[in-house]
C-alpha cells in the first residue's frame, strides 16, 4: 500500500523536512526543505505560535506549492526531556506454539505496562534489549517453537507536555496520525548498518544548541545522553570577542575555521582578515583559537559521558560524528585525539534508498533516519509512540491463524486489562454467625 509519509526533525537552529512517497521499500523523495526554527530553544518549545509558523512554513516549503495529502508524520524529539525505564514482561504459552508477531507484540505491551512511568511521562519507545525463550536468551524469537516467552526493554518516555503541544500544532495543520521518535535513536538508522550496530557504534549528533549522544551493541539501544552545548557557543563566542554580529560570527565559524590549520605560522599578511563590518582586521589565529578551544571542550564533555557510562569499550565500529559541525574542517582529527584510539568517522545520511535526491547533508541525518525507523524493520520488533508494534511481519509460519489474523495483529494492540484493587466485603455479625456453622 503506497503512503505518504512527512518526517520533520525540530531543532533549535534548522528545521529539516521530508515529504515521500512509500511503497515496498520503494522511497520517492517529493519534497525536501531545511528552514530557520523559531521558538524553540535547547530542545524545548518557549514560544508555541513561532514554533507553529517555522513548523507550517518548513512543511509548505517542502510541498512547494504540490497537492499532497500526508497520512502519516514522523516528529524527532530532542532527548533532553526524556527518561530511560528499564522494564520486562513474560508471557506463558500454550504448548508447542511456535512465536508470531502476536506474541512478540504481547510480550511488549506486557513489558510498558509493567514499567513504573512517572505520571507526567508518556511512553514514545519500548525497545527490546533482549528476548529470553524458554529461559534462553535470543536474538529473534520470531518463529520459535516455546512454551514461554521473556523480554528486557528500554522504555524511553518523555514529558507529556512537550507531546501535548506538538500535538496541538499539528492539529492545526490538520496533521494528526503522528509518530514521535527520539532524534539520537532516529539517526542511528540514518548514518549506520546492521553490522556495526551488532559490534557495537556510538552516534553524536552536535546541533546548534545541543548534543547528543547514543551507544548500540547487538543491535540494541544501551545508552544515550544531552548536553546543553553546540554549535551555537562557538558563534557566540566569536560574535563577542570581536564584536561582530551573529550572522558574521557564523559565516567566520564555517569559512575562516580550521582545527588543523596553525595560522601562527602564517606570514603576518596571511594571518589577517578584512572585516568590512569593523572597518578593521581580524587575527585569524586568534580566531582558530576560539574555536578549537570550545570545540575541543565540548568533544571533551562528551568524551567524559562515555566514560561515566562504561560503555565507551564496547564501541568496536567507533564513533559517527554528525549534525551542523560535522562541516567544521579538522573535527574528525581533533576527535581522533580527544577519543583516543577509537575510530572516528564523519558521516552524513547515506542508506536511504530512493530514486532521485540525494541525501548528504548532515543536518539531514535525523530526519532520514526517521524515515527509515518506520521503513527499515528487518529484525527489529518495538512498539511505537503509538504503543504499534513496529516489525517486518512474517507470516510464514500460518500455525492455527490465518493471514488475516496476522494482518490483524499487526493493527490491534493487545489490551490489556489493568489491575483492579481487591475490595475486601464488609463482613457483618450475621455472616460471622453463619460462617462459624459450616
Amino acid at each position: 500500500m503506497k503512503e505518504t509519509i512527512l518526517a520533520i526533525d525540530i531543532g533549535s537552529s534548522k528545521i529539516a523536512t521530508i515529504i515521500a512517497n512509500h511503497q515496498n521499500k520503494n522511497i520517492d523523495i517529493l519534497g525536501i526543505a531545511i528552514s530557520n526554527s523559531i521558538g524553540i530553544k535547547k530542545g524545548s518549545i518557549i514560544d508555541i505560535d513561532e514554533t507553529y509558523l517555522s513548523i507550517k512554513n518548513s512543511i509548505n516549503e517542502a510541498k512547494k506549492n504540490l497537492p499532497i495529502d500526508i497520512n502519516r508524520t514522523i516528529i524527532t524529539i530532542c532527548n533532553k526531556d526524556t527518561l530511560n525505564i528499564k522494564s520486562s514482561g513474560k508471557i506463558t504459552l500454550p504448548e508447542k506454539v511456535v512465536i508470531t508477531s502476536r506474541e512478540i507484540n504481547q510480550v511488549l505491551q506486557t513489558a510498558h505496562y509493567n514499567a513504573s512511568i512517572p505520571h507526567d511521562y508518556e511512553m514514545i519507545h519500548v525497545i527490546p534489549k533482549n528476548f529470553i525463550v524458554d529461559n534462553i536468551s535470543i536474538i529473534n524469537p520470531l518463529n520459535e517453537q516455546a512454551n514461554s516467552l521473556e523480554v528486557q526493554v528500554d522504555v524511553i518516555v518523555v514529558k507529556k507536555n512537550l507531546l501535548a503541544n506538538f500535538r496541538n500544532i499539528f492539529a492545526k495543520l490538520n496533521l494528526t496520525n503522528l509518530n514521535f521518535v527520539l532524534n539520537i535513536y532516529s539517526t542511528i538508522f540514518a548514518l549506520t548498518d546492521e553490522m556495526q550496530r551488532k559490534k557495537g557504534v556510538s552516534v553524536i549528533n552536535i546541533g546548534a544548541e545541543t548534543s547528543e549522544i547514543i551507544c548500540v551493541k547487538e543491535n540494541s539501544y544501551i545508552y544515550s545522553s544531552f548536553l546543553p552545548i553546540g554549535s551555537k557557543n562557538i558563534t557566540n563566542d566569536l560574535a563577542l570577542m570581536f564584536n561582530v554580529s551573529f550572522d558574521t560570527a557564523e559565516e567566520l565559524k564555517f569559512k575562516y575555521g580550521n582545527l588543523l590549520k596553525d595560522c601562527k605560522k602564517l606570514e603576518h599578511s596571511e594571518n589577517k582578515l578584512y572585516i568590512e563590518q569593523l572597518n578593521d582586521v581580524l587575527n585569524l589565529s586568534n580566531l582558530q583559537t576560539i574555536i578549537h578551544a570550545r570545540v575541543e571542550e565540548t568533544l571533551v564533555l562528551l568524551r567524559k559521558k562515555l566514560r561515566s557510562s562504561a560503555y565507551i569499550n564496547d564501541l568496536n565500529s567507533g564513533i559517527i560524528i554528525t549534525g551542523g559541525l560535522a562541516n567544521l574542517k579538522g573535527i574528525k582529527e581533533l576527535a581522533e585525539k580527544v577519543f583516543e584510539g577509537i575510530p572516528i568517522i564523519l558521516s552524513s545520511s547515506n542508506n536511504l534508498q530512493n530514486r532521485f535526491i540525494n541525501l548528504e547533508e548532515y543536518i539531514l541525518s535525523s530526519t532520514v533516519g526517521a524515515l527509515n525507523y518506520i521503513i527499515n524493520l528487518d529484525n527489529r520488533f518495538e512498539l511505537d509512540s503509538n504503543k504499534k508494534l513496529l516489525s517486518s511481519i512474517n507470516i510464514e509460519y500460518k500455525q492455527k491463524e490465518s493471514i488475516e489474523t496476522l494482518e490483524k495483529t499487526k493493527k490491534d494492540d493487545v489490551k490489556l486489562t489493568p489491575l483492579q484493587p481487591k475490595i475486601k466485603p464488609k463482613i457483618t455479625d450475621l455472616y460471622k454467625k453463619l460462617f462459624e456453622l459450616f
